[in-house]
C-alpha cells in the first residue's frame, strides 16, 4: 500500500501516499481525487513524495487492531496530529 509514484489510477487508490496528498490538496479522497488528471497534478506529485510512513506503535489488541496517526508539519513549523484507533 504503498507507493509514492502509481502509474496509473488503479494504483492510485492503493498508494497511501497518493490518498494523503490528494486529500490535502482536495479536501477529500472522493472519485475526482483518483481522476488520471489528480495523478499528474503537480502539488499531488509533490506531496505524495513527502510523505513517509511508519508503522504505529505499539502495537494495540483487537478491537484497535488497524489504528492509524497521520502528523502534518506545515512550511512554519506547525505540527498538525490525528488518531484512528480503529478503522470502520
Amino acid at each position: 500500500m504503498s507507493n509514492p509514484a502509481p502509474h496509473n489510477t488503479l494504483a492510485a487508490r492503493f498508494s497511501f501516499e497518493h490518498v494523503l496528498a490528494t486529500t490535502q490538496v482536495h479536501g477529500n479522497a472522493g472519485a475526482d481525487s483518483f481522476s488520471a488528471r489528480a495523478l499528474v497534478d503537480p502539488e499531488v506529485v509533490r506531496l505524495r513524495h513527502r510523505v513517509t510512513l511508519k508503522k504505529f506503535e505499539p502495537a494495540l489488541p483487537r478491537p484497535n487492531d488497524r489504528p492509524a496517526r497521520v502528523t502534518l508539519r506545515l512550511r512554519d513549523g506547525t505540527t498538525i496530529q490525528g488518531e484512528c484507533l480503529s478503522a470502520r
